[in-house]
């Protein structure tokens, strides 16, 4: 494996300004990984509903931990209707409506 001096290596903070950033790209990129963020909870809550182990229900809360943090709310541009936990609690009623939940 070859390893890589990162001190060598450009950063484009280095040569990139603002003005250089496509901001359609930017904006489709944030909504790509809130996208995919709410599929991973989705797919948590789900898991955690059918089998609530101790794991799976801290992986759920590490998912949903994330709408409550600063990256969401940069991705979103602090520019969502509800508050994160909100948003979070709404992914994760619909995704385990109909699920028989164990307890």
């Amino acid at each position: 494996m070859i390893q890589m001096d990162d001190a060598n290596l450009p950063r484009m903070k280095d040569y990139l300004k603002p003005e250089d950033l496509n901001t359609d790209a930017c904006v489709e990129l944030a909504a790509t990984v809130l996208r995919e963020q709410a599929a991973a909870l989705t797919h948590a809550a789900r898991k955690a509903a059918a089998h609530p182990t101790k794991e799976n229900l801290q992986h759920l809360e590490q998912m949903r931990e994330f709408y409550e943090s600063d990256w969401f709310k940069i991705l979103s541009c602090d520019l969502a209707e509800a508050d994160g936990k909100e948003i979070a609690q709404g992914i994760v009623k619909r995704a385990v409506r109909g699920i028989n939940v164990r307890a």
